[in-house]
Parts: structure tokens; sequence; C-alpha cells
């Protein structure tokens, strides 16, 4: 079987967090990206990468929009939620399920309540994992398991991975303890 072209995506709220959460959680989805990459055989998307301007200028939000939405619609084969704010519903996740983009679903269990995404995607044929997680280095090792496992429809070629290797993420991340 041949390795798809298409990449995993990461998205997750970002901007809706307290600002002192903002800084752990965007090395918490490039870690999850670096998990991702390692195991498809392609580079993932982690968007604030990409739109997050380093000396401060803000993107016109209309333009990376639309750019996301081609990014899921062309080149995505799979979608990674990441609900770790109980309001944020991410518009990737509908342009997702539109285009029948498989998902998985990391579930921050620390919340107070259910986030409206998880809600969103209960029923969704789309999901094809969730992933319940106390801490960040759980998440990344339960999505490790799942990618072992991850087969949709139109499938992508995994290789083995080392949880060794996801320790090394983390550390190399900040997430661990």
């Amino acid at each position: 079987m041949a390795v798809s072209k298409r990449s995993t995506y990461i998205c997750g709220p970002l901007d809706e967090l307290p600002h002192d959460q903002q800084e752990p959680t965007r090395k918490f989805y490039e870690a999850l990206g670096a998990v991702c990459s390692r195991m498809c055989g392609t580079e993932a998307f982690v968007p604030h990468m990409h739109y997050y301007l380093e000396d401060g200028e803000i993107p016109v939000l209309q333009e990376v929009n639309v750019a996301k939405h081609e990014r899921i619609c062309h080149d995505t084969s799979l979608l990674i939620v990441v609900a770790s704010a109980c309001s944020w519903i991410g518009r990737e996740i509908v342009t997702a399920m539109d285009n029948e983009v498989p998902i998985i679903l990391l579930y921050d269990a620390n919340l107070p309540q259910k986030p409206r995404a998880a809600s969103l995607l209960r029923d969704s044929p789309m999901v094809h994992d969730v992933i319940t997680f106390y801490t960040m280095e759980e998440a990344i090792l339960q999505l490790e398991m799942a990618l072992r496992c991850f087969s949709p429809d139109a499938p992508l070629q995994l290789s083995a991975g080392h949880s060794d290797a996801i320790i090394e993420v983390t550390q190399q991340a900040g997430l661990s303890h």
C-alpha cells in the first residue's frame, strides 16, 4: 500500500485560551504534529506554525480561513481535533465532516464540562477514535496507539513507532514533567 501524499492536520483552540496557556498549547500541538509526521510519513500540518506571524503582524482572518478550508479539502487525510476548551468549535471540524475526512478526537478530561466540539462529533461516522486524556503526555502516547490502528476507507500507510521517540518529542517540546 502506498503512503498517502496527504497529511494529518492538527486543530484545536489557541486564541480562545487564557494567555498563559497559549505557549504550552502551541508546543503540545507541535508535539502531536511530530508524532503524526513520524508515524504517517508525511509532514503534519499545524496551523499556528504557518499562520501566526512572529513579528506580531496579524494575518487576514478571511484569507486564513480560506487557506485552512482548501488545505482540509485537498491535502488532508486525517484531522486530529484537540477539544481542550469548552466553548471552542473549529471550522476545521465542519469542513472535515463535509469532505469525509476522518477525525480523531482528543478530549481533555480535566475540563469542567464536555467541550462543544465533542458534542458535535459524538455521532459522526467520520470520528474514528476518541481519546480522553488527563495530561499532554498521555494524549501523545494514546495518539500513537490510535495511529497504529487507524485504517479509514482511504488508509494511510503507517509505520511502526516507538514510545521512546514520543517521550523524546514531549521532552523536546517542554511537555514532560
